[in-house]
């Protein structure tokens, strides 16, 4: 891979429950960390955020057509990414099923930190070929459900999950061996970074209309609790075309919850 990225280890990797948690405490004014494992790409294309458009090669859960689209770029052995898979669940039990939100998970495995991530979600990728996108779905839950996270899944056990969900064991086996999808996690990878991907997770939310500055006003308070004391920057970005929003990091779903409420 010609784009390397120099990455940057959070000292939080060492305790991420300890720092997921502080997601959710906010007092005194005093801003709150987002937990993310963060990377330093070569550019950084945030107000342009030029993603690649959804289409039925995509793994989507909800509804195509909704009026809120979010593009999830996610590492499947980042701790951080493995508590907020949980909040994205219950984003799409309570909004996804109603048909006003999608959910769209692409890898951006960050392999100097996570080696074993790419392996992963090629996996992960068979399982959707052989299977459909529901296998799909139900593979990635299962890795987040059994990793430990920082490296820490044994690969033998991914052959021994596809056996569960019911797939043919030759058939994955051959398909992952083979690295029938390396190209296909690569361009999710390539395609982070060109949305402005800094770290995992990364969320881009996809708007049918553009933002309101009266909407564009609240999500700047509402995630102000979350600037950095040294920079002051958020974890939420615009693009010049007012129509994708940017968030980073594993905020708590009380914070998604009142984002897509000023959404709807």
């Amino acid at each position: 891979m010609q784009e390397k990225q120099q990455l940057t280890v959070p000292f939080a990797i060492v305790a991420a429950g300890a720092i997921i948690a502080l997601a959710v405490i906010i007092s005194g004014g005093k801003s709150t960390p987002v937990p993310t494992e963060k990377i330093t790409p070569p550019t950084s294309n945030s107000d342009t955020m030029e993603i690649r458009p959804v289409s039925e090669t995509d793994h989507i859960k909800g509804n195509p057509n909704a009026k809120l689209i979010l593009i999830e770029y996610s590492d499947l052995e980042c701790p951080f990414c493995k508590s907020f898979h949980d909040v994205m669940e219950r984003v799409s039990e309570k909004y996804g099923k109603k048909g006003e939100t999608a959910w769209v998970y692409r890898h951006f495995p960050i392999e100097n930190l996570h080696p074993k991530a790419r392996t992963e979600a090629e996996a992960t990728e068979c399982a959707g070929k052989i299977g459909g996108n529901e296998v799909f779905w139900n593979y990635a839950n299962k890795i987040f459900e059994i990793t430990p996270s920082n490296n820490g899944l044994d690969l033998t056990l991914l052959p021994k999950i596809a056996e569960e969900l019911g797939l043919p064991k030759k058939e994955f086996a051959s398909c992952l061996s083979n690295k029938t999808f390396a190209g296909r996690v690569e361009d999710d990878y390539a395609d982070g970074l060109k949305a402005g991907v800094r770290g995992t997770p990364h969320t881009v939310i996809v708007l049918k209309k553009n933002i309101s500055s009266s909407q564009k006003e609240k999500l700047v308070e509402l995630y102000s609790q979350f600037a950095d004391q040294r920079t002051g920057e958020t974890p939420i970005g615009f693009s010049a075309d007012e129509k994708k929003i940017g968030v980073s990091g594993a905020l708590p779903y009380p914070i998604w919850e009142k984002t897509i409420e000023i959404l709807r």
